[in-house]
């Protein structure tokens, strides 16, 4: 499927779960459940009951993008990615990190940052730390450091991977919390920009990326999610954050999906 071809079905979001879903990966398909809600992620962990109730809650329905998107990238540092190695491996070197399946999620949201770039829409890069994030609640859940290997700096471990390293212009906002909403100028940047959707991945699903998919949709923003550009350490979190975001608080869209929106920006 071509983007002009997803970009009529996006058009069409009363229908769009029912007739993507041939043409999607199977981290998105659909199933029969009234064609909207993408589910074949989480499909063993929603049953009997739990299903009858999604059926009949209304949630799910594509809320549609905007005009004018900014893309914001969650978190992609080196302590949170960790080496390209299995995660429990991995986490020998940075405690808090995912390993392989965190990389797995790279290529696509360097795709989505490509298409923004591209279509000159802002693209917004986040990192846990700055001053009061070491004393904050949120990280005092975790008792690990961020990094173990006592050869590795903590200013690498909170460096954004190289794949996905800002260009010169690009905003990277530090974070002391969950939300990039919470704490930062982010508003203020958007609303000056007369910004109207975000598009939002990077890591975790469950933690950072799910808090500022909550915290947008609060704030009134159209929300797409890149589902294929996000990861977590536990499988259950994942699916069940992804299910969570879809039926409440955004779209979820893989990131040929959103290639397409964005590049049908252009001109």
């Amino acid at each position: 499927m071509n983007c002009l071809e997803l970009r009529e079905l996006l058009d069409k979001s009363e229908t769009y779960q029912t007739d993507i879903r041939e043409h999607r990966s199977d981290i998105g398909k659909t199933s029969e459940r009234k064609g909207r809600l993408p589910v074949a992620l989480w499909d063993e962990l929603v049953q009997g009951r739990d299903q009858e109730v999604i059926r009949a809650s209304g949630y799910g329905n594509r809320r549609g993008l905007g005009s004018n998107p900014a893309v914001l990238i969650i978190d992609a540092q080196n302590k949170f990615l960790g080496t390209r190695a299995d995660i429990l491996t991995s986490m020998k070197t940075y405690p808090a990190s995912l390993g392989e399946e965190g990389w797995a999620a790279v290529p696509a949201l360097q795709k989505v940052v490509r298409a923004a770039r591209d279509a000159g829409v802002p693209v917004i890069h986040t990192a846990h730390g700055g001053p009061g994030a070491a004393a904050s609640a949120f990280r005092r859940k975790r008792k690990t450091p961020d990094v173990a290997d006592p050869s590795i700096s903590q200013e690498e471990a909170d460096a954004i991977v190289a794949p996905l390293a800002p260009l010169p212009g690009e905003l990277v906002l530090l974070k002391p919390h969950a939300s990039i909403f919470f704490g930062t100028p982010l508003m203020g940047i958007l609303n000056t920009l007369r910004v109207d959707t975000v598009i939002i991945g990077g890591f975790t699903t469950s933690g950072c990326v799910r808090a500022s998919v909550v915290d947008a949709a609060a704030n009134n923003f159209n929300v797409a999610v890149v589902q294929d550009g996000c990861a977590d350490r536990l499988t259950v979190s994942q699916k069940v954050s992804l299910m969570d975001m879809g039926m409440k608080y955004g779209d979820l869209m893989t990131s040929e999906e959103i290639e397409c929106y964005l590049l049908g920006l252009k001109g």
